[in-house]
C-alpha cells in the first residue's frame, strides 16, 4: 500500500472522531476511550446539542456530566451522559451523583409538608423557651448567647436571613480531617467524641449573630442542617425517612438517597474542601440523585403533584424588605427565583457543580421552547452555569419524538406485535419499589406482574408493566408493610373506595412483610389469608371455591424457622377450572406446565421459595383461554433483552416472571403467552 494512502487514511480516521459541524456526533463504543463523548447512542436530531455540550465540557475542563430536559407538561424529551466521573466511571442519565444545594430545596419541600399538615408554621420560633429546638441550649449557656438568637424563626433559616454564623461549624470537622489549621470545635466544647449536628447547632447558636434576623442575606449550610433537625423533631422520624416517605416516594424519585460517606464524585481541586459528604450537612448538601429523578422533582413542583400551589408559591416568594428590595432575582426558600417567573437551584462552592432550571412564564416568550432542564457535573470550575446553559438550551432545537420519562425504569422495554407498550425490571430493591412504581404510574403504566426474591440476602422486585391508554383505573402501592399494618390499611382504603388487588409476601430477616397493590376497581369478591397454614388454605378452598365459585389468584409459601407459612388470595375470575401445586421442584416445572396446558390450564402464578437447600415453586394453573404458551427455565439476567426480542418476533409476551437464586446467580422462570391482536 502506498505511503501517501496510509497517511491519508489515518487522517480520515482521525477526523471521524472529532465532533465538528457537519459530522455525526461520536458516542462511546469503546470502554478504553478517554475522550469526552456521549455515553449513550444519541438521536440524530440532537447532534448539534450534543456537540455544544461536549465542547463546553472540554473547553472548561470538566470530566463529564449528566443532562436531562423536559417539556412544560413534564414529558422528558432528552437525557444523555458525557465523559466520566473523576473515578473513571462512565456517566449516564441513570448515574447517581451528588446534587449539592438541590438538597436544600428537597428539605424545604419536606418542611412545607409539615406546614400543610399543621405540624408547624413558618413563623414558629426556633430557639429558646417555646422554640422548636428549645432542648438544644446554646453553648455555653442561654444567658451568654446573643439574645437576638431567640427571634430567629423558621422562615429566616429557609431564606438564609437568620444571622446565625455557620462558617465556624460546617467545614471545621472536614477541614480538620484534612489537616487544615482551623478551630477545633470539639476541643472548644470539651467533647471526647466527634462533633454531632446537635453540637454544631449549640456552638453556632452561642456565637454572636451576624445581623438582626430577617435583615441580611448570608448563605448558610448550617441553617438547612438546622431545618433537617426541625423536621426530625416535629415528625418523630429520622430526616431521611421523612423525606423518603413524604417527598421521594410520592414523586417516583426511586434513585435518590443519602449516599454513604466517601462516595462523592467530586474532583478535589487544590484548595477546595468537599463538604457534600459531611454527616452534619445531609439536609443541606447530602442527597445524591439522577437527572431523571430531579426532573420528576421539578415536574412535581410546577405541576402541583407534591405541594399545594400556594405552598410552592411561598417557597418562590422574595424575602420581605430590606433583603430583596429592588432585585430582579432573589433567594426564596431553598430555591432561587426571578421576576420573570423562572426558578432554579445550583451548587455549593465546595461541591460538584449542578444546575436545575425551570423556565418562567415571561421568560418563555423569549425562548423557542418551554423547558425544564437539569445538569449534574463532575468537578467545580466556578462557572455561572445558569448563563452557560441558557445559551446552550436557548438555541432553537428539535427534540426526539419519543418520551424518555421512564427510560431509567426500563431494564427491558418492548412494543409487542399488537402494539402494546411494556417494560420489565428485575432488580429494584424492595425499599425503593414504591417510588419506582409511582414513577411508572404517573406515566400511565400499570403493573401486570410483581414478584419478590432474595439476591445476596437482600429482597429485590421483578415486575412487568404495560402502558395503559385511556384507562380510568387508579393504583396505590404499599411496600415493606407488616400483616397487622396491611389489615389496618385495607380498612382505611375501603372508605376511599380503594381495594386490595394483589399481595406479595416476602421475608426480611425473620419477619414477613408485604407488597400490597390497591386499585379503585373491585369484583367485590376478594378474600385473602396472611401468614396462615396449609390447613387453613384447604378450608378456604372449600369455602371460597366450592361454595362461592372463586379462584385462587395467589398462593405463596415461606418458611419461618422450618414452619411453613402460606399467604393467599381468592377472587372472581373467568376461569372454570384450576389447580394449585406447591413444593414443585425446579426441574419439574416445565413438565408440569406442559402437562397442565394439555388440559387447557395455563400457569397464571408462580412464586419460588427455598427449603432444605432446594428450590421449589408454588403455582396456580387456570383455564384462561390462552392459545399458546412457551416456558423457559434458568434464564440469565444478561439474556433477558435478547429473549424478549426473540419471543416478540413469534408474537409471545412475558406474563409470568418468577425469580430465584441458584448457585449465587439470579435466574428466572418465564412463561411466554401468545398474543392475539384484535
Amino acid at each position: 500500500m502506498a505511503l501517501w494512502y496510509v497517511k491519508f487514511l489515518g487522517i480520515c480516521i482521525a477526523l471521524t472522531l472529532i465532533p465538528v459541524n457537519g459530522l455525526a456526533i461520536q458516542w462511546r463504543d469503546q470502554e478504553k476511550s478517554k475522550d469526552i463523548v456521549a455515553n449513550e447512542k444519541p438521536s440524530h436530531v440532537t447532534e448539534g446539542l450534543d456537540r455544544n455540550l461536549i465542547e463546553f465540557l472540554t473547553s472548561h475542563h470538566y470530566t463529564g456530566c449528566s443532562v436531562g430536559v423536559a417539556k412544560e407538561d413534564g414529558t422528558v424529551i432528552y437525557t444523555q451522559g458525557y465523559g466520566r466521573t473523576d473515578k473513571g466511571a462512565l456517566l449516564k442519565p441513570s448515574s447517581e451523583l451528588p446534587v449539592s444545594s438541590i438538597s436544600k430545596l428537597i428539605t424545604a419541600v419536606g418542611l412545607m409538608k409539615l406546614v400543610e399538615d399543621g405540624s408547624l408554621t413558618l413563623s414558629d420560633f426556633v430557639f429558646g423557651k417555646g422554640g422548636i429546638l428549645s432542648s438544644l441550649e446554646p453553648f455555653p449557656s442561654h444567658k451568654a448567647a446573643d439574645q437576638r438568637l431567640f427571634d430567629v424563626r423558621i422562615y429566616h433559616l429557609l431564606q438564609h436571613t437568620s444571622g446565625i454564623q455557620s462558617s465556624v461549624s460546617e467545614l471545621n470537622e472536614v477541614k480538620l480531617r484534612r489537616g487544615h489549621k482551623v478551630l477545633n470545635i470539639s476541643q472548644e466544647m470539651g467533647l471526647t467524641r466527634s462533633m454531632t449536628l446537635q453540637d454544631a447547632i449549640r456552638y453556632s447558636a452561642g456565637q454572636p449573630l451576624l445581623s438582626i434576623p430577617g435583615t441580611r442575606f448570608a448563605y448558610s449550610n448550617l441553617g438547612y442542617a438546622i431545618l433537617g433537625k426541625i423536621i426530625e423533631m416535629k415528625s418523630g422520624v429520622p430526616y431521611s425517612q421523612f423525606i423518603k416517605q413524604k417527598v421521594l416516594d410520592p414523586l417516583g424519585m426511586w434513585k435518590t438517597r443519602l449516599q454513604p460517606l466517601n462516595q462523592s464524585t467530586f474532583q478535589r481541586d487544590k484548595g477546595i474542601v468537599d463538604i457534600s459528604n459531611s454527616p452534619l450537612l445531609k439536609a443541606s448538601l447530602g442527597w445524591h440523585s439522577t437527572v431523571h429523578d430531579i426532573l420528576r422533582f421539578m415536574n412535581g413542583l410546577h405541576l402541583g403533584r407534591i405541594l399545594e400551589p400556594s405552598s410552592f408559591q411561598t417557597l418562590l416568594n422574595s424575602p420581605p424588605p430590606p433583603v430583596s428590595e429592588h432585585q430582579q432575582n432573589w433567594y426564596g426558600m431553598g430555591v432561587l427565583a426571578s421576576n420573570d417567573g423562572s426558578w432554579w437551584q445550583n451548587g455549593d462552592p465546595h461541591t460538584n457543580e449542578v444546575i436545575m432550571y425551570h423556565t418562567g412564564a415571561k421568560k418563555r416568550q423569549e425562548t423557542p421552547d418551554k423547558l425544564n432542564w437539569v445538569v449534574l457535573l463532575t468537578g467545580n470550575q466556578h462557572r455561572n452555569l445558569k448563563n452557560d446553559f441558557l445559551r446552550i438550551f436557548g438555541a432553537k432545537q428539535k427534540w426526539p419524538s419519543t418520551s424518555m420519562s421512564v427510560k431509567d425504569c426500563e431494564e427491558v422495554n418492548f412494543t409487542s406485535k399488537c402494539n402494546h407498550i411494556a417494560l420489565l425490571n428485575t432488580q429494584v430493591p424492595v425499599d425503593h419499589f414504591k417510588a419506582f412504581s409511582n414513577a411508572l404510574l404517573q406515566e400511565n403504566y400499570h403493573p401486570t406482574w410483581i414478584d419478590v426474591y432474595h439476591h445476596d440476602g437482600n429482597p429485590e422486585v421483578s415486575s412487568i408493566w404495560h402502558k395503559a391508554l385511556g384507562s380510568s383505573k387508579v393504583y396505590h402501592l404499599e411496600t415493606e408493610i407488616s400483616g397487622p399494618s396491611l389489615r389496618a390499611k385495607m380498612e382505611e382504603f375501603v372508605a376511599q373506595k380503594m381495594f386490595l388487588n394483589l399481595v406479595v409476601p416476602y421475608l426480611t430477616g425473620k419477619q414477613q412483610k408485604y407488597i400490597a397493590l390497591f386499585s379503585n376497581e373491585s369484583t367485590g369478591y376478594e378474600h385473602f389469608g396472611l401468614e396462615t397454614t396449609e390447613d387453613i388454605y384447604e378450608k378456604s378452598v372449600e369455602l371460597y371455591s366450592e361454595q362461592l365459585n372463586l379462584t385462587p389468584t395467589t398462593k405463596s409459601v415461606t418458611f419461618q424457622s422450618e414452619r411453613k407459612v402460606v399467604s393467599f388470595m381468592f377472587d372472581k375470575t373467568n376461569a372454570s377450572s384450576w389447580r394449585t401445586y406447591d413444593a414443585v421442584p425446579l426441574q419439574e416445572m416445565k413438565s408440569l406446565t406442559l402437562e397442565m396446558a394439555r388440559y387447557g390450564r395455563t400457569l397464571t402464578y408462580a412464586s419460588s421459595y427455598r427449603h432444605l437447600g432446594q428450590i421449589f415453586f408454588s403455582t396456580i394453573f387456570a383455564d384462561t383461554g390462552s392459545k399458546g404458551i412457551h416456558i423457559e427455565l434458568e434464564v440469565d439476567q444478561s439474556s433477558l433483552k435478547a429473549d424478549v426480542e426473540r419471543m416478540k418476533g413469534r408474537h409471545f409476551i412475558p406474563t409470568v416472571l418468577a425469580s430465584y437464586e441458584k448457585e449465587g446467580n439470579k435466574k428466572f422462570l418465564i412463561l411466554w403467552t401468545r398474543e392475539h391482536c384484535t
